[in-house]
């Protein structure tokens, strides 16, 4: 009953209504328990499958449903478009491979980040892209040309992976369009 109330409550704090509410009323009638509603209450080692529903009940209670989302590959010409998010309707269990050597991840941005101009005047090195806290840029390598997009919007961006000093690998642009460099992401 808690969890089912929490879930509820959860529900209504997230809506906007027209107007005060003056009461609520609520009808229970008691019912024999199932075998599954009974193990929702069952202490379980290791993953809990139950337990991650659970939690992703009160995530869509609270955000609502399109908050619980898993990604989709998608034919699209930039970077940021070649992923679709789409409502998670149930976790799927996790089948891991082992991997002789751990892949490298690209991480995007939701939306790409401006960074300061990079000084003319240096080639490969140097540039403090992310400020004097991650290091200079010590190694530039690109570029990798994006360009197209004549049928909604010219694009030509030219992307380099920068790495600084401090170790961080860092996925970057420059938009010839908008004469400015962004960052779009980061190699984890």
């Amino acid at each position: 009953a808690a969890r089912l109330l929490e879930l509820v409550r959860l529900r209504l704090e997230g809506r906007t209504l027209e107007a005060p509410v003056e009461g609520i009323a609520l009808e229970m009638r008691g019912v024999v328990a199932t075998a599954h509603q009974l193990s929702l209450f069952a202490a379980h080692r290791g993953r809990d499958p139950a337990a991650a529903e659970r939690a992703l009940a009160r995530v869509r209670a609270e955000l609502g449903d399109a908050a619980v989302a898993v990604a989709r590959l998608a034919e699209g010409h930039l970077p940021e478009a070649g992923f679709l998010w789409e409502p998670c309707e149930r976790l799927r269990e996790p089948r891991p491979e082992p991997v002789a050597e751990r892949t490298l991840v690209r991480r995007l941005f939701a939306r790409p980040v401006p960074l300061s101009p990079r000084p003319h005047h240096l080639r490969d090195d140097g540039w403090l892209i992310r400020g004097a806290e991650h290091g200079p840029v010590v190694r530039f390598v690109g570029p990798y040309v994006v360009s197209g997009g004549w049928w909604v919007r010219p694009v030509h961006r030219e992307y380099h992976f920068a790495a600084t000093r401090r170790g961080d690998l860092l996925w970057v642009f420059h938009d010839r369009r908008r004469r400015r460099w962004y960052q779009h992401g980061r190699v984890e």
